[in-house]
């Protein structure tokens, strides 16, 4: 009577079985590790920037026109940005971040009625000031 082979002596593939056992080796309790960490940094990766790109883009469409109008700021152009730059993730974030520290405080002062100071080009010669 021929002896029993264990599963290792017959692999399909060569390679095959080895690299089971080294995947599970890597493993707790059944988990890849590896691959959770992978794919959470690849998707922390592209998240941040797009819901920073998002939250930036819902601020400036509920800001009012006016208040864009106000503090010399072109809505329309800002939007269009925004949307633009989340298409590419690092782009995105830079147009986003730029909005809303240096552009959002602008519009939402002049949208509470704290008028921003003209920018110098806008200003015209005045004598008596």
């Amino acid at each position: 009577m021929p002896r029993a082979r264990s599963i290792d002596s017959v692999v399909p593939f060569p390679g095959h079985a080895e690299g089971a056992l080294d995947r599970q080796r890597r493993s707790l309790a059944g988990v890849p590790w590896m691959d959770l960490l992978a794919t959470s940094g690849a998707l922390l990766l592209v998240g941040i920037p797009l819901a920073v790109s998002v939250v930036a883009l819902l601020d400036a469409a509920k800001r009012p026109q006016w208040a864009w109008s106000l503090a010399d700021r072109n809505q329309l152009l800002w939007l269009a940005m925004i949307l633009g730059g989340i298409l590419s993730v690092l782009l995105g974030l830079v147009i986003s971040g730029w909005y809303l520290l240096k552009v959002r405080p602008v519009v939402a002062a002049a949208e509470q009625g704290r008028l921003p100071e003209r920018r110098s080009s806008d200003r015209r010669a005045d004598p008596g000031r």
